[in-house]
């Protein structure tokens, strides 16, 4: 009698389990306070994790009316599920998620853009229009264009402003982007060239400087008269002398030196009243002119000189 009664107490259990487990096929552990269902089809659960993750975000201080529904829906989801609706609580789970995933929508937000900036005329620039947040329509330059941005090749003929738009959540944004049309630079006005000024003669001094020496030696003297009286032929002509030297030295040496050399033979030619200090230029060519080779030291005595030339 024993054996039968607990052959039977087992048998119970047995079934009790296996009705348990079949009922409970495709659903997940989520015990939830309040109740003594310990298994619910997914969807309840991803309807409560969700609600739970965009509190963690903050979205019930951001947006606590869109965030209170959610939750209200949440809560009403397992309310229906306790009172075996499943059907209908499946659905109303699958609200509940959508709707706390889309809580605080960011605002819609728009650039605008123009590469170049500033074009010459028959020219053209780029427009950008960029796109941010929730929009749910665009327009560009009093067109519409799609929602996510676009670009536009523009070509005005004077100065311009263009706008874009976006429309979305948040209501209306706009911005600006200005084109600048430069006018072609005017063409220059021709200036006539004064002509040039006219040699009228010109004298080679056998003037030689010692080396790395700009002085006019004492037994250049005679020399240097010649110069004189060459200059006071043409009073109130214009004088330009040249100062050349050798190839020893370092060309940026040679170019000051030379520059000394002949500002040696115009400070002795205005000494000497040959000339007024105004009517004299000076110039030096350092190394670049020779007129013998620098090989040999008389070649190289050559080199070192000044010439005279006379203008009209």
């Amino acid at each position: 009698m024993k054996s039968s009664r607990r052959i039977l107490l087992l048998t119970v259990i047995a079934l009790i389990t296996l009705t348990f487990l079949v009922g409970c096929g495709g659903r997940v552990y989520a015990p939830r306070d309040g109740s003594a269902i310990w298994y619910y089809h997914p969807e309840l659960p991803e309807a409560a994790k969700a609600v739970e993750d965009a509190q963690k975000a903050g979205k019930d201080k951001l947006c606590p009316d869109e965030f209170q529904a959610a939750k209200n829906r949440m809560e009403e989801a397992y309310r229906t599920y306790w009172a075996c609706r499943t059907e209908e609580a499946i659905k109303m789970a699958k609200e509940a998620t959508a709707m706390a995933k889309a809580l605080c929508p960011p605002p819609a937000a728009v650039s605008l853009t123009a590469s170049p900036a500033e074009i010459e005329k028959g020219k053209s620039s780029t427009l950008t229009l960029k796109t941010s947040g929730t929009v749910k329509s665009a327009m560009l330059d009093g067109q519409e264009v799609p929602v996510t941005g676009a670009t536009k090749t523009v070509s005005p003929t004077v100065t311009t402003t263009y706008t874009g738009q976006v429309t979305g959540v948040g209501g209306t944004q706009t911005a600006k982007a200005t084109v600048t049309v430069k006018s072609p630079p005017l063409p220059a006005p021709e200036v006539a060239a004064e002509p040039a000024a006219k040699a009228v003669e010109r004298m080679s001094l056998t003037v030689h400087f010692d080396f790395d020496k700009f002085g006019i030696r004492k037994a250049d003297e005679a020399e240097m008269n010649k110069a004189v009286e060459f200059v006071k032929k043409y009073p109130n002509s214009k004088i330009k002398i040249e100062g050349h030297t050798d190839s020893i030295g370092t060309k940026k040496y040679n170019q000051k030196l030379s520059v000394e050399r002949a500002e040696a033979v115009k400070n002795y030619l205005v000494s000497k009243g040959a000339s007024k200090h105004t009517n004299i230029s000076t110039v030096g060519y350092g190394e670049s002119k020779p007129v013998a080779l620098n090989k040999t030291a008389k070649g190289r005595a050559e080199n070192r000189r000044a010439e005279i030339t006379i203008f009209e």
